[in-house]
């Protein structure tokens, strides 16, 4: 509705609406509000808001035998040793230093070989404290140092070693930490494909034996 004030137009405010047809709209958003809020809190229940970094790692020991990154891996034994010819870990005795060793049993559960020390292999395993410290990968019982390929369905006995500190393992158990990888194909070269490690990991921890000097043969 129009008043003219001076000659000129005005509008008058429109009448505020009566409370019996705001309470439908009210009871509206209301509903609205609380159905939002029952879904956030099943999605939250069943998981849906944790993120990458809360799930917690599958954990294996010494004698269990897992699936990681279609690898069915054995763990033998985890052990520290003065000396371990052949395994390409020298370390430097005048320095206290020893080689800590973790021997497994790799299948290859895919159809195609792969590099037992790159993404999708062992090489990525990495020492609790030491995400920089790749390890030494080596046939166990082999001295030739040449790329480890893991062929499809043939077990293998592998040596994951690294240099220590002569006091770094001590009572507590050692913690193995593994990145699972995923396989998938390369978009720029057609029939080929790659391995990329993805966020969830599995951890094999046990207690490390102390086999003193070794056998000074490679073997534990």
């Amino acid at each position: 509705m129009e008043e003219r004030a001076n000659g000129v137009a005005q509008s008058s405010p429109e009448p505020a609406l009566p409370f019996s047809r705001r309470l439908p709209r009210m009871l509206a958003a209301l509903g609205l509000v609380a159905a939002l809020s029952a879904g956030i809190g099943a999605i939250a229940a069943a998981g849906g808001l944790e993120t990458v970094a809360a799930d917690e790692p599958e954990r294996y020991g010494i004698g269990e035998t897992f699936v990681s990154s279609q690898l069915s891996i054995d763990v033998d034994r985890i052990a520290v040793v003065d000396e371990l010819p052949g395994t390409g870990a020298f370390p430097d005795e005048d320095a206290g230093e020893r080689v800590l060793a973790v021997l497994v049993e790799v299948t290859n559960l895919d159809v195609e070989p792969r590099n037992a020390s790159g993404t999708g292999g062992l090489g990525t395993a990495r020492l609790e404290g030491r995400p920089d410290d790749a390890p030494g990968v080596s046939v166990y019982g082999d001295a030739d140092f040449s790329p480890v390929a893991l062929q499809p369905d043939l077990p293998t006995r592998i040596l994951l070693t690294w240099v220590v500190a002569a006091d770094e393992i001590g009572d507590a158990d050692v913690q193995l930490i593994l990145p699972e990888a995923v396989k998938s194909d390369s978009t720029l070269f057609r029939g080929e494909s790659y391995w990329s490690d993805t966020s969830s990991t599995v951890v094999i921890s046990g207690e490390a034996e102390d086999l003193g000097a070794g056998r000074g043969d490679g073997s534990l």
